[in-house]
C-alpha cells in the first residue's frame, strides 16, 4: 500500500533556471537552441559536453582506483609479512562501510539542502578521510596497525556511493542510457590502463604505485565535485527523531511488496554473480576440478571478454534511451542465465571461448543497464535512501549466493560446472520478478523516478 505520510510530502516541481519552450517533443531556449533539462538545470550542447567530460574523467580515475585497490591491497599486505588469515580478516573490514555508513549518508542526502547541493557535501567530507587512510596504508608494519587505515578507507569510502545519486540529479533523463554506457566504457579504459600499463611497476615500486594511483583518484574526484553543479531541489521533509527515522527507513526500504520485488529484480544478479566472479577462474585453471588451462590463458580469455563487453556498451545505452531499461534488463538476464547453464557443456577450449564471449557480450548489456534500472524504479527525491536499502538487500543475496554455490559444488562432488547451473537459474528468475513488479502498485505517490522503465523522462517528471 502507498505510504500516506509520504504522499503528503510529495515532491514539488522545481522550475528551470532559464525559460524553455517545448516544440515537437524537444526543449529550446529563448535563442532557439536545443536544450536538455534535469530538474532546474538546463543544458545547451556545449554545457552538456562539459558535464559529460568532467564526469567521464572522474569515472576513469575512480574505476582505475576501484580495479587497482583489490589487486594491490593483498599484495601490499603480503609484502608486510602478513599471512593469509590476517589478510582475509583485513579485507573483511572493507564492505562494512557500505553496509553501515551509506544508509545514513544516502538518507541524509535526500533531506539536505545547501548551496553546494544535496549530494556533493557528503563526498566532499568523506573523500579526504578516505585519502588519508590510503596514504597511511603503505607505511603500516603490523596487522593491528593496518586496521585503522582500512577502517578509514572502508567507512569514508562509502561516501563515494553517493555519486550514483548525483548522476541521477544532474544528467538529463532522456540521455541517461548513453551517459551510463559512456561512463562504463571510459571506466573500462581505466581498468585496462591499470592492468596493462601500471601493474607491471608494482613489484619494484609498490609504495609509489599505491600512493600515485590514490593521489590521482583523490585529486580528480575533488576536482569533479567542485566543477559539477547541482540544481535546486524541492523543500526537504521535516526533521524526524532517530527512532522515527529508523522506522521510516525500514518501512520505505523493506516494508512493501514493490521494493522487495525490486530487490530480487536487481539482486538475482548478485545471487548468481559470485559463480563467474570466483569459481569460473578456478574451473578454467585447475587440473583437479576443471580444464587445467594456464593462468596466461585465463588472462587472455578475460581480456577478450572485457573487450567484447565494451563493444556492446554504447549500443545498449542508445537502446535504453530509446526503449527504456526494462526489456533490455530482462532479456539480458535471461541470456546470461542461459549461457551460464551452457557452461555445463564447455568441456573443450573452443566451446569455452564461444560461450564465454557470448556471456561477456550479454553481461556488457547488463553493465550498461543496471544504473538506469535503479533510476527507473526508485523515486528520485528518495533515491539515496532507497538505493542504500537496495544495496543491503543485494549484498545479503550475494553472501547467500557465494555460500550456496559452494555447497552446490560439494554436492556435485567438486564438479564446478553445476555452480554455473545454480548461477544461471538465479539469473533466469529475473524476468519472473520483473513481471511480478509490473503487476504491483508503485508505493511512493508524489515521488516519481527520474526516467521511465520504457524510455525517456518519467511521466511524473
Amino acid at each position: 500500500m502507498p505510504d500516506d505520510n509520504l504522499a503528503e510530502q510529495a515532491s514539488v516541481e522545481v522550475p528551470p533556471e532559464v525559460a524553455v519552450f517545448e516544440r515537437e517533443g524537444n526543449l529550446y531556449d529563448e535563442q532557439g537552441r536545443r536544450v536538455w533539462r534535469c530538474g532546474s538545470l538546463i543544458y545547451t550542447r556545449a554545457r552538456l559536453a562539459r558535464l559529460f567530460s568532467i564526469l567521464f574523467v572522474g569515472q576513469f580515475t575512480f574505476n582505475l582506483e576501484f580495479v587497482a585497490f583489490p589487486v594491490l591491497l593483498p599484495l601490499l599486505l603480503h609484502s608486510k609479512g602478513m599471512d593469509a588469515g590476517q589478510i582475509g580478516t583485513l579485507l573483511a573490514i572493507i564492505p562494512l562501510g557500505a553496509l553501515l555508513v551509506f544508509p545514513i549518508i544516502g538518507t541524509m542526502s535526500d533531506r539536505t539542502q545547501t548551496r553546494w547541493g544535496r549530494r556533493r557535501p557528503y563526498d566532499f567530507l568523506t573523500t579526504p578521510i578516505w585519502y588519508v587512510g590510503l596514504l597511511m596504508l603503505p607505511f603500516v608494519d603490523s596487522f593491528a596497525a593496518a586496521i585503522i587505515p582500512l577502517a578509514l578507507i572502508s567507512f569514508a569510502g562509502a561516501g563515494s556511493n553517493i555519486l550514483n545519486a548525483l548522476y541521477n540529479d544532474v544528467v538529463p533523463p532522456e540521455l541517461m542510457g548513453r551517459f551510463v554506457a559512456g561512463m562504463r566504457l571510459i571506466g573500462g579504459v581505466g581498468a585496462i590502463f591499470f592492468q596493462a600499463g601500471v601493474l607491471r611497476f608494482f613489484d619494484d615500486h609498490p609504495v609509489a604505485v599505491f600512493i600515485g594511483i590514490s593521489t590521482l583518484a583523490f585529486i580528480v574526484e575533488m576536482g569533479m565535485l567542485i566543477l559539477v553543479k547541482e540544481g535546486k531541489y524541492p523543500p526537504p521533509p521535516a526533521r524526524k527523531t532517530l527512532m522515527s527515522a529508523v522506522t521510516d527507513y525500514a518501512k520505505l526500504g523493506f516494508g512493501n511488496r514493490y521494493i522487495i520485488l525490486l530487490g530480487f529484480v536487481i539482486g538475482a544478479t548478485a545471487l548468481g554473480g559470485p559463480v563467474m566472479g570466483s569459481y569460473f577462474n578456478i574451473y578454467v585453471t585447475s587440473e583437479d576440478v576443471g580444464l587445467g588451462l594456464s593462468s596466461e590463458y585465463l588472462g587472455n580469455l578475460l581480456a577478450i571478454g572485457t573487450a567484447t563487453s565494451m563493444l556492446f556498451l554504447i549500443p545498449a545505452g542508445w537502446l535504453i534511451d530509446r526503449s527504456g531499461p526494462k526489456l533490455l534488463w530482462g532479456a539480458g538476464c535471461a541470456v546470461v542465465g542461459a549461457l551460464q547453464i551452457g557452461l555445463l557443456l564447455a568441456e573443450s577450449q573452443s566451446m569455452l571461448v564461444v560461450v564465454y564471449v557470448l556471456f561477456a557480450a550479454a553481461n556488457g548489456v547488463l553493465t550498461a543497464t543496471l544504473l538506469p534500472m535503479l533510476f527507473a524504479y526508485l523515486p528520485q527525491d528518495r533515491f539515496g535512501q532507497l538505493l542504500s536499502a537496495n544495496q543491503i538487500f543485494c549484498r545479503i543475496l550475494q553472501i547467500i549466493g557465494a555460500q550456496l554455490s559452494g555447497w552446490v559444488i560439494l554436492w556435485a562432488s567438486n564438479d564446478y560446472r553445476y555452480a554455473f547451473v545454480f548461477g544461471g537459474i538465479a539469473y533466469l528468475c529475473t524476468p519472473l520478478f520483473m513481471w511480478l513488479i509490473s503487476k504491483t502498485r508503485y508505493p511512493y505517490p508524489g515521488f516519481p523516478p527520474s526516467i521511465s522503465p520504457n524510455g525517456g523522462r518519467s511521466p511524473g517528471r
